[in-house]
């Protein structure tokens, strides 16, 4: 659970550099982007990077079906103080495209699609060294997506648009996340838990048709609000030297559909 019992991958994004600011301008087919990074005062760091495409110039000059616009941002700070580091990520990006002659391409109702969304991510860390042998680490962290989509044919000689489909969902996520680490001298316990506050808010509607003159369609307007819970207990145990042992066990609930998990685990790892 949290990765310290099955996953593969622990991905994470470095500080920024610590003796001097630097920075560069990125310039390619698709698009531009600037970074910088340095030291701010004792014990500070930032990184941040933006990006942006110029794909859409293009179609002043090019016949093509869509051309996708996006623009990113991204920023991280870090303060050191002693036993305790303190980071912070956040990232944002924007996208969109539109698409004409979707119906002879694609096989759509309408001709015309406009699609996009924004979405982002960040979260704040707080990680204690204790003594040489116990730390902690808090997260408090926040997600969200947009999911915009408008299909439609446009008459330009009456002057009216016929829609057939809109999606104006969106969801996000509000995680609060705590995880400890005890060392032993042949071994290594891991504890920790997470509560998570899911909101969904979907927001569709569509064009179904008409049957002998009467117009019918579909429309959802939901918002829900659930909940994720979870810990698990884990450790590392070195019974005899090449030989690591990996019990653990992991419970996790969701509220939405009353679910509650309990799942126990052993692993084994010998060193060739």
């Amino acid at each position: 659970y949290g990765g310290k019992v099955s996953s593969v991958l622990d991905i994470k994004l470095r500080d920024g550099n610590d003796k001097m600011v630097i920075g560069g301008i990125d310039l390619g087919m698709a698009g531009i982007g600037a970074h910088a990074e340095g030291p701010l005062w004792k014990g500070s760091t930032f990184m941040a990077s933006g990006s942006k495409s110029f794909l859409d110039l293009f179609a002043n000059y090019a016949k093509t079906t869509a051309i996708p616009k996006y623009w990113g941002v991204q920023a991280k700070l870090v303060q050191s103080a002693g036993i305790h580091k303190l980071w912070g990520n956040f990232l944002y990006g924007d996208n969109s495209i539109k698409i004409e002659d979707a119906h002879k391409e694609a096989g759509t109702d309408g001709d015309n699609i406009d699609a996009g969304g924004q979405v982002y991510a960040g979260g704040i860390n707080a990680e204690s060294r204790w003594t040489s042998r116990f730390f902690t680490q808090l997260t408090l962290s926040s997600t969200g997506n947009t999911f915009d989509r408008y299909e439609y044919t446009r008459d330009p000689q009456r002057g009216t648009i016929d829609s057939f489909f809109v999606n104006k969902s969106s969801e996000e996520e509000q995680t609060v996340k705590l995880h400890a680490t005890m060392v032993f001298d042949k071994s290594k316990l891991l504890a920790g838990g997470q509560f998570k506050r899911c909101d969904f808010d979907i927001d569709m509607w569509e064009n179904l048709g008409g049957v002998n003159g009467q117009e019918f369609d579909l429309f959802i307007d939901a918002h829900k609000i659930a909940y994720k819970y979870g810990a698990y207990l884990s450790g590392i145990i070195f019974p005899v030297p090449k030989l690591r042992l990996i019990p653990g066990i992991r419970l996790d609930g969701f509220s939405y559909n009353n679910s509650n998990n309990v799942a126990p685990r052993l692993g084994l790892v010998y060193a060739l």
